[in-house]
């Protein structure tokens, strides 16, 4: 008897979660707790959070952006303001926190919406771990986008008021060691004697040492300063190691990761995230190439 009024209770329950969501107004506007299903192409996701309805006239709109989007004022930006729908002049807006997770109940985002403005959102991998964080500084006029790895801060990008067409970013902006590019490309054609050559700069907060650094693969060769490591760098010097692209057409891969370990307690190896292109002509040498064809034919 108690199991079934167990299971009385639960079927009861869900009944009345289910009554109580997905609701809308007699002009068809969401109101109240909502779960909502979507596919993309890479899995099936359900987010749920609130709606609430507010007057659109609350904000100073500059212009229409689609059918359920405004440009709008909010204290010292302009931002987007998301709507699901809208009658005269009320809007149902997200206003809660909402999760989404994936098809096998994980969790893959959450937002913080307030009166149909996004405040900030996480976005999680598939152990639960924060890979980015987005959020917006509504009194400077800025959008930060916070890049996770390893479960450490990596990246810190930023649009700064005065020129929102530049994108600031600083690597490992939580640690001790300045890295001013984490992320550097390289191109070069195989047998050209001519090689690629980057500079990595590197200063640090406080004074520490370099014990090692080292490449994931052997198509970049890393040398440093005075050719040897341990290297102490102090807060007045700035160290420059060469990353030389060298590659062969049976060493190349598309990417290469460059490890630098330091004498700092309690932190993670550095890691520099490098993309590689390579190639057997490009358009300073595909003339000449031509002319060969040409002579042998």
């Amino acid at each position: 008897m108690q199991h079934l009024t167990f299971i009385l209770a639960i079927l009861l329950t869900w009944t009345i979660q289910c009554i109580g969501q997905n609701k809308t107004t007699k002009e068809g506007l969401n109101v109240g707790k909502w779960t909502d299903e979507y596919e993309l192409a890479y899995g099936k996701f359900t987010e749920t959070g609130f709606y609430k309805i507010i007057p659109l006239n609350i904000y100073e709109t500059i212009r229409p952006l689609g059918d359920n989007i405004f440009e709008v004022k909010f204290k010292g930006s302009s931002t987007l303001l998301f709507f699901s729908g809208r009658q005269g002049n009320n809007i149902s807006v997200k206003d809660s926190i909402w999760q989404t997770v994936d098809s096998v109940g994980k969790i893959y985002k959450t937002e913080n919406w307030v009166q149909g403005l996004n405040l900030w959102t996480k976005y999680f991998d598939g152990n639960g771990n924060m890979t980015n964080y987005d959020y917006e500084d509504f009194e400077n006029d800025t959008s930060f986008y916070l890049t996770y790895k390893n479960n450490q801060l990596y990246k810190k990008a930023f649009y700064p008021p005065d020129n929102k067409n530049q994108q600031t970013e600083i690597f490992y902006p939580d640690n001790n060691l300045v890295i001013p590019n984490a992320e550097p490309s390289f191109y070069c054609k195989f047998g050209d004697m001519a090689v690629n050559v980057f500079q990595l700069k590197l200063s640090c907060k406080k004074d520490l040492t370099i014990n090692s650094v080292s490449s994931s693969s052997g198509n970049i060769q890393v040398t440093f300063p005075f050719n040897s490591v341990p290297y102490k760098l102090t807060k007045a010097d700035t160290a420059i190691f060469n990353l030389i692209f060298t590659p062969t057409p049976t060493s190349f891969t598309d990417d290469d990761t460059i490890t630098i370990v330091t004498s700092e307690e309690n932190v993670l190896p550095y890691k520099i995230y490098c993309s590689l292109r390579a190639s057997h002509i490009d358009g300073s040498n595909v003339e000449s190439l031509r002319a060969c064809l040409k002579f042998f034919v």
